[in-house]
């Protein structure tokens, strides 16, 4: 489990493309635990990111899926200059060092994630489809962390619900 006011569990994981990802001491990180590619929300919050990428310049920001990297890759394909690094894991073994929770078929039914869905119509616009970028890890519940250059967590939030999302502004604010 991971807390605010702790150190930020270390993990060293290769990128979809390779590349060695670790928590570097010195530089701000945003880790944003994502569930699977096709999902719609979470394609959401990655255009919402995407939006003010401009204010990320100074940190590292580390996207974490389940999905696998060739499938990741074929997203990505779609968006020019993405500005993110974006790890695939599939066991869940960083989201479980950071305790990010699995919710359940109910979080589909609570009225708040009904509200949600009906707000979140207009950004499926920016939707992709994805081969492959919809497997079975349906209920996990994304979750985000701000990590300051002495790699401690200073802001974290888990989503409540299947369609529950972070307030950008409040991270870009730890930053």
């Amino acid at each position: 489990m991971a807390y605010i006011g702790e150190k930020a569990p270390e993990f060293s994981v290769s990128d979809i493309y390779g590349k060695l990802v670790r928590l570097s001491v010195g530089k701000k990180k945003v880790l944003g635990f994502l569930r699977y590619i096709g999902c719609p929300y979470c394609q959401r919050d990655i255009m919402k990111m995407l939006s003010k990428s401009k204010n990320f310049e100074k940190a590292d920001v580390i996207l974490i899926s389940h999905s696998t990297a060739d499938v990741l890759k074929k997203y990505l394909e779609k968006l020019r200059d993405f500005p993110f690094i974006m790890v695939s894991d599939p066991q869940k073994t960083i989201y479980k060092r950071y305790g990010v929770e699995d919710g359940s078929p109910l979080d589909f039914v609570n009225p708040a994630a009904i509200v949600e869905s009906v707000k979140t119509i207009p950004s499926l616009k920016d939707y992709k489809i994805v081969p492959g970028g919809i497997d079975k890890n349906y209920f996990t519940r994304p979750a985000f962390f701000v990590i300051d250059e002495n790699n401690v967590i200073i802001y974290k939030y888990q989503t409540k619900h299947v369609a529950d999302s972070f307030d950008i502004d409040e991270i870009i604010a730890k930053l």
